[in-house]
């Protein structure tokens, strides 16, 4: 008998393109994916599971600031280019700073963005099977 693999998240994740840049005081990182709850990043430098991360994202033009804690740090291959990095789960603890945006807000336009640009494809190729 196998063993089932449980999925322990309790949200979905939003999946980027393009990561998002990010930094902190260690330097700057990628965020590859985010829920309501947390983030993926991959950045070069390491971090230790349980401590506080202080992040930093631009994000439509201003700079929004979270508290976050480390729920783990492993070394693997980036998603993006094959290099050996670390990859990290972190959790927001709280919005930082001048920050106004919460995590909710942002994954809410990022959901709201991709709905629209999924609408315009519908609509791009209902017009071009039509012709």
């Amino acid at each position: 008998m196998s063993p089932v693999s449980r999925e322990r998240r309790r949200l979905e994740r939003i999946r980027f393109n393009q990561p998002l840049s990010g930094s902190t005081s260690q330097g700057s990182l990628s965020i590859m994916d985010m829920s309501l709850v947390g983030l993926r990043a991959e950045h070069p430098y390491p971090f230790a599971a349980g401590r506080p991360v202080r992040l930093e994202i631009e994000w439509s033009g201003r700079k929004v600031e979270f508290q976050c804690d480390v729920v783990r740090c492993r070394l693997v291959r980036s998603s993006v280019d094959g290099q050996v990095t670390y990859s990290s789960g972190l959790r927001f603890s709280q919005a930082a700073g001048e920050s106004v945006l919460t995590p909710r807000e942002m994954v809410l336009q990022l959901v709201t963005r991709a709905l629209r640009e999924r609408q315009g494809q519908s609509r791009r190729r209902s017009v071009d099977s039509t012709q």
